[in-house]
Parts: structure tokens; sequence; C-alpha cells
């Protein structure tokens, strides 16, 4: 049984990779067919490139963004150390599942270090916007938007989010 899925997983991984599509790790059967499929990986790339073929476009697939040559070589560099990092993949998961988590309950500690952070990265955009002559009536952000569809109201520091004579911010 175990072959049978491993056989569909490379079906659809050479489907994926031959279309340049993304691939959706949820919808693998084997955990370890990444790794042991990796080696066909790079002979598919390395076919592409010598085989270079125009891209035909796919209804409501978005055409790719790296040319085969860059695929290539994204996929060497991350091959010399595949031991060393894969076994990582799922701890890391892991990780950034617990940080939407605490993200999504509010933890105050989490909530006032992401507050710090985003302001560092704001203090960059104001001095940006400032050197291009681009002025905002209101700033508002994401994180706002997101709590206003799930019942918090939040406000911006001028008041409501509105565009104003001058425009708007979003971040």
């Amino acid at each position: 049984m175990a072959q049978e899925h491993r056989g569909e997983d490379i079906a659809y991984l050479l489907g994926r990779f031959t279309h340049v599509q993304e691939i959706k790790e949820e919808l693998l059967r084997q955990d370890d067919v990444i790794p042991k499929f990796w080696p066909i990986v790079g002979d598919q790339l390395r076919d592409q490139v010598a085989n270079q073929k125009p891209y035909v476009p796919v209804d409501g697939v978005p055409a790719p963004t790296t040319t085969p040559e860059e695929r290539l070589a994204r996929w060497e560099a991350l091959a010399i150390h595949m031991d060393d990092w894969w076994p990582q993949v799922p701890a890391w998961r892991a990780e950034v599942r617990d940080t939407f988590q605490r993200w999504e309950q509010r933890e105050p500690a989490f909530v006032q270090l992401w507050e710090e952070t985003r302001e560092w990265s704001l203090a960059d955009f104001r001095r940006i916007f400032d050197e291009l002559g681009a002025r905002f009536d209101v700033w508002f952000f994401e994180s706002e938007v997101e709590r206003r569809r799930t019942g918090d109201r939040p406000r911006a520091a001028g008041g409501e989010h509105r565009r104003g004579e001058r425009g708007a911010a979003g971040c």
C-alpha cells in the first residue's frame, strides 16, 4: 500500500514540475516522498534547461516567475544541504503554527513584541514616504482589517479608516 501511495505522489510531483505549478504538500500521502524524489527533481530541472519549450498558459494557473536555469540553481543550492534542513521542516511548521496561534489568542507579550517590531518597519516606511514627498491622512493595518472581520472594532490613530484628500496608507 505504501508503494502505491509513493507512486501516486511521484505522479503528482512530476505533473506539478512539468507544468511548473506549486506543490501542495498536504496532498502528498507519504512524508518521505520529497527527499526520495529530490534526485528526480534535479533530473527534471536539468532536462527543462537542456530542452526548453515555450510556456503554454493553463487557465487559472499563474505563469512561472522564474526561468528553468533559476529553478535549477535553486534546486542545486538546496540539494547540497538537504540532509541538514529537510529533517527540520516539521519542527519549523510547528513553530509557525504555534506563532500564529499566539497571535490569534492575542497573547499580550507576543502582541507587544509584534507591535514593537512593526513600528521598526513603519519608521522606515515613513522615512521613505517623506523622502518621496508622499503624505497620508490615515494609516491602517492589515491586522486591524482582520480584527474588524472577527468582531473587534479597531481604530487608526486618526479615527475611522477612510481615504483622505491626500490618500490613505495600508500596511
